[in-house]
């Protein structure tokens, strides 16, 4: 056989330059096509994450209602539980989630690429900063002690009653019996047989007062009532600051509604609407004879209670409620909202969170609240030692405030725009009684009210300028 002839045959070396070019051509059809996957699939996680980035931008600065919105989303979207992150940082004003999924290739196998890894990444934050076009208003109230009521007539008459400030009657003024005051002011008549003392501040905060004199009937040669002063001599009272009668009525600022009804759940038309939870721990009553720790809300659907027999329960959550509700020993680290009627026994009940909402609220003995308390209806304590710590302290949208049973202590205002306010026992108030009618007929004293609940006021509302830079507080975007 000719060697050189065999050397030259080149028969079949088409087959295997076919052979080989087809390897090369599959697997660059399996990178086009398996990498055309992959992009639209990170497309498609691409915008499911700035979805959910921005979900959970809404709820901040809530860590966890942030945490649970923006898995929701994610997990709507087609992404396992397994392979979401949701990370909360920046003083709770920003979200990041992240999503990484392997997925099998289609083609790709042919040159050993089984599967491949696609993540994305987005960042929502919310801006919790006070924007410049933003007025803080101070809800103080002149007045502690407050008639609204166009007719009718304030009556003072019991011992026992201290009033360090100013007092005002949309209507009359009857004082019978008071043992200071700061000064008062009425659009219809003062009358009254008393002489009462009166005080000028000297130190709010400490509770200091510089007696200035005494107000009283004279009958010659003033035939009304002066202020007989420390050395002896005697002014008409409505000549002095400590007397006006006022020609137009007064009215009760709106911003202490407003710091309020901004703090409890409302619904588009302003009205109290129960919230939904988003980190459910229990649904229905608790009811346990040791202590116990809840982390998370306590979900109640009609009556229910939260009740500790012996020791207490800690809720480090809030509370919702559809019907009634009864507490006892418990601490609630967190805010309640019951649809019907609020009751409480025995001692230890503390409520830790922004607010307390029901229609109406029944509190016994040894309450501790740390909020503001908005009832529906009535307000009514039933026993002692009840300590109320708020800006507002409570307010009844359309019932009554009875503070008749035993001793209360409330900073903030009390305020029951439709209905009255009452006391017993021995109430002191670091702030303003303001209703439609006011029987006062028990010992009361009320002070000025202190700065550092003007300052949680101030904080509770704003008001919105109209001309100033755009970008409100709140404001949810994506920035990564």
């Amino acid at each position: 056989m000719n060697l050189k002839k065999i050397l030259k045959n080149e028969n079949g070396a088409t087959a295997v330059i076919v052979a080989l070019l087809m390897v090369v051509l599959l697997g660059a059809v399996a990178i086009v096509v398996d990498l055309g996957r992959g992009y639209n699939a990170k497309a498609q996680m691409q915008s499911a994450c700035d979805l959910a980035a921005l979900a959970g931008a809404k709820q901040l600065p809530d860590s966890s209602a942030a945490d649970v919105a923006a898995r929701q989303i994610a997990i709507s979207n087609g992404y396992d539980p397994s392979e979401i992150n949701v990370e909360v940082f920046d003083g709770n004003s920003r979200v990041r989630v992240t999503i990484n999924q392997r997925k099998n290739t289609l083609f790709a196998g042919v040159i050993g690429v089984n599967d491949m890894n696609i993540g994305c990444t987005a960042v929502g934050s919310k801006d919790l900063s006070t924007p410049s076009n933003v007025k803080r208003v101070n809800p103080f109230f002149d007045y502690l002690l407050f008639h609204s009521g166009e007719t009718g007539t304030l009556t003072l008459g019991t011992s026992g009653l201290k009033v360090y400030g100013g007092i005002h009657s949309n209507a009359n003024i009857m004082i019978n019996q008071l043992d200071t005051i700061g000064g008062f002011s009425s659009v219809g008549n003062f009358d009254g047989s008393v002489s009462c003392k009166v005080y000028r501040a000297t130190d709010v905060e400490k509770d200091e007062y510089e007696e200035i004199g005494t107000a009283e009937r004279q009958w010659w040669p003033y035939n009304g009532y002066v202020l007989r002063k420390k050395d002896g001599s005697t002014t008409p009272l409505n000549e002095t600051v400590f007397y006006k009668k006022t020609d137009d009525l007064i009215e009760v600022p709106s911003s202490i509604m407003d710091s309020a009804m901004d703090i409890i759940p409302t619904d588009s038309s302003g009205n109290p609407k129960m919230p939904e939870s988003h980190n459910v721990a229990v649904e229905g009553s608790v009811v346990e004879n040791k202590s116990r720790v809840i982390n998370g809300d306590i979900v109640i659907y009609g009556d229910g209670k939260v009740w500790c027999h012996t020791g207490n329960i800690t809720v480090n959550g809030n509370i919702y409620c559809t019907g009634n509700l009864q507490l006892q020993r418990v601490t609630i680290n967190g805010d309640v909202y019951c649809c019907n009627k609020i009751t409480t026994s025995g001692e230890n009940i503390s409520f830790n969170g922004n607010y307390v909402y029901a229609d109406s609220f029944q509190p016994g003995n040894g309450i501790n609240v740390k909020g503001v308390i908005v009832v529906n209806h009535n307000f009514r304590t039933t026993g002692n030692v009840n300590q109320l710590d708020g800006g507002v302290a409570v307010l009844s949208l359309h019932g009554n405030i009875a503070l008749t049973a035993g001793n209360q202590t409330l900073n903030g205002i009390v305020y029951a725009p439709e209905g009255s306010v009452e006391f017993g026992g021995g109430t002191v108030i670091h702030g303003n009684v303001i209703a439609k009618d006011l029987p006062v007929r028990s010992a009361l004293t009320i002070y000025p009210m202190k700065q550092a609940t003007i300052d949680d006021l101030d904080d509770m509302v704003t008001i919105t300028q109209p001309g100033g830079p755009s970008g409100s507080n709140g404001e949810v975007k994506l920035v990564e």
